[in-house]
């Protein structure tokens, strides 16, 4: 029987399946502050709860299976009824790359204003939304400002 566990820090969380762990391994989340994110892309608003992120660690950590992960939303992003006003993501930080790229969203809990997503890899994570660029009409022309 295929059992998990669940590690939890100030609003995130991760979930593991015992199956997925190949070697013990001290896993750890840390809060990060919004100043201490790498910059976020045009448009892109945080929206994790209180702001800032979270470190999953061991930074890098691959796994074969994907892992679910949990952070929390702003609640403003809830309607009374506690429908999600937008369309929100859980965004990671591509070291190699440098820049932030989406999980793969499984599901909101409204009741929670949490966030799951999967992985399958450890690193920076944020809960974002991304905004569409105004665009300017003149004289037949237009430019995104």
């Amino acid at each position: 029987m295929d059992t998990s566990r669940r590690i939890g820090f100030q609003g995130a969380g991760v979930e593991i399946s015992n199956n997925t762990l190949r070697d013990d391994i001290n896993i750890r989340i840390e809060r990060l502050e919004e100043q201490d994110l790498p910059p976020l892309l045009p448009g892109m608003i945080n929206v994790t709860a209180e702001g800032g992120g979270y470190r999953f660690l061991p930074a890098g950590k691959s796994f074969d299976k994907s892992v679910r992960v949990y952070l929390l939303l702003d609640k403003s992003l809830f309607d009374e009824e506690g429908n999600l006003l937008s369309a929100a993501h859980t965004y990671y930080w591509d070291e190699k790359h440098t820049q932030w790229l989406s999980l793969t969203r499984v599901h909101v809990d409204h009741e929670k204003s949490l966030l799951v997503s999967e992985t399958k890899h450890f690193t920076t994570m944020i809960n974002a939304v991304l905004t569409a660029p105004r665009i300017r009409m003149r004289s037949g022309l237009c430019g995104i400002i």
